[in-house]
């Protein structure tokens, strides 16, 4: 609600702008209204203070939300616990790597409600059945997440960047 207000109000000021710039004899006119009454001076005020302390909340409450995407929190009994992005990705790096028949893995995790969207990215090695890999490596990286931090893992993505051959291909 906040944001809609302090979008239209800047929508307003930029309209009274542009019609300024197109057409000075309004802004004379304007300038000529606001000095000849006091209530005018006074709802200017008032609408200036307003966007101004739009303003100020919606630069606060973005602040707040970017310090806030970084992490997961959780209530318990007790308090609040906050669980970085970062580790919750290095448990998941560890989980897949424990797969096996991989070279290489890397992992990035995204807020997604309440919980986590994993997405692990895999050079697997040649010769490997990679369906059944991915599938058991989907199942270890939400098992341990879930199983060591209590978050709730909503998607696991497994994404084969490459098969490691053991040669490097060469580009002629």
């Amino acid at each position: 609600a906040l944001m809609l207000i302090f979008t239209v109000l800047v929508a307003v000021m930029s309209v009274l702008a542009v019609v300024a710039a197109v057409s000075p004899a309004v802004l004379v006119s304007l300038t000529d209204f606001l000095e000849g009454s006091l209530l005018s001076r006074q709802v200017l005020f008032i609408f200036a203070s307003i966007l101004l302390i739009l303003s100020l909340t919606s630069i606060f409450i973005k602040f707040r939300n970017e310090k806030d995407n970084r992490s997961v929190t959780k209530l318990t009994n007790i308090g609040e616990i906050r669980i970085s992005l970062n580790a919750v990705e290095s448990i998941a790096l560890a989980a897949s790597k424990k797969a096996g028949l991989v070279k290489e893995t890397r992992a990035h995790v995204e807020k997604a409600g309440e919980g986590v969207a994993i997405t692990i990215r895999a050079i697997a090695m040649a010769e490997t059945n990679l369906p059944s890999l991915f599938e058991d490596i989907q199942a270890r990286v939400k098992s341990s997440v879930e199983e060591h931090t209590g978050i709730h893992v909503n998607d696991v993505k497994v994404v084969v960047e490459n098969v490691y051959t053991g040669y490097r291909s060469r580009v002629e």
